[in-house]
């Protein structure tokens, strides 16, 4: 079989699958952006591959994974659904800042010591709260 032979069994089939595709794409109850990763080269228009979210639009959005969207995992706190063997992470919306500081004396220990320990009291009551540090 022929390259070019090749290239036309797989446009026809992409043509021929192109609404399940798109359909599949389109699944609104799947995790926004989980069905990317199976997004890549479209032989149809001769696309290159692109990631970005500016070019994944119409004429190029062709999957190359079959991908089977299931419940959310365990412990999830997305409703949404994702595809079979891919990993959810979520991650809390506190901020964490980390510094470095260099202590050649110890004046700058102290310093260093004084700023960075803080002590504080919170009390709550219903819908209520104060605190102090």
């Amino acid at each position: 079989m022929s390259t070019e032979t090749r290239f036309d069994h797989v446009r026809q089939y992409l043509v021929q699958n192109a609404d399940e595709t798109k359909n599949r794409l389109q699944n609104t109850n799947c995790l926004q952006n989980s069905n990317t990763i199976g997004l890549g080269y479209n032989p149809l228009l001769g696309s290159p591959v692109c990631y970005s979210g500016h070019c994944q639009y119409d004429g190029f959005k062709r999957s190359i994974f079959n991908l089977t969207f299931a419940q959310p995992t365990s412990g999830s706190r997305i409703p949404k659904l994702i595809s079979n063997n891919v990993e959810l992470y979520c991650f809390s919306s506190s901020g964490l800042s980390t510094t470095t500081e260099t202590i050649n004396t110890l004046e700058q220990l102290s310093k260093s010591t004084s700023s960075s320990i803080s002590f504080g009291a919170d009390v709550q009551y219903k819908m209520f709260s104060a605190g102090y540090n």
